[in-house]
């Protein structure tokens, strides 16, 4: 598992992903028209396929670890590699919500944009 401080910086990096970064903020980078976004944190990824099983339409494996069919990769910081993100319509969160909640490493996390909150 990971440490609160390791939790605390796992957050911070999506709420720059998803609001903010030193260069601009991530909604004029990646616009959107759609309510919600994925992040996920491949590296973290070990290859359970958990997510696949759930919603093969935006997850695939690939080799050892899960990819997100379309995803855009995204670099929020020097430290942090391998980040992608994937925008959602109303009709494709549900499945997602499942895949996120089978992965048993917490890898991957679901925005509302109109909210501004996590999801999952």
């Amino acid at each position: 598992m990971f440490s609160e401080w390791e939790v605390v910086k796992k957050y911070f990096i999506y709420c720059k992903i998803l609001f903010c970064s030193m260069e601009g903020t991530y909604k004029e980078k990646f616009p959107t028209s759609k309510r919600y976004r994925i992040v996920y944190h491949k590296e973290q990824c070990i290859g359970a396929f958990a997510c696949v099983a759930a919603e093969p339409n935006t997850w695939e494996q690939n080799g050892a670890v899960a990819d997100i069919i379309g995803g855009k990769e995204v670099t929020p910081d020097h430290e942090t590699k391998d980040v992608y993100i994937k925008d959602l319509a109303e009709d494709e969160l549900h499945n997602n919500i499942e895949a996120a909640q089978s992965c048993p490493v917490n890898c991957i996390h679901i925005f509302d944009f109109k909210e501004e909150k996590r999801v999952i």
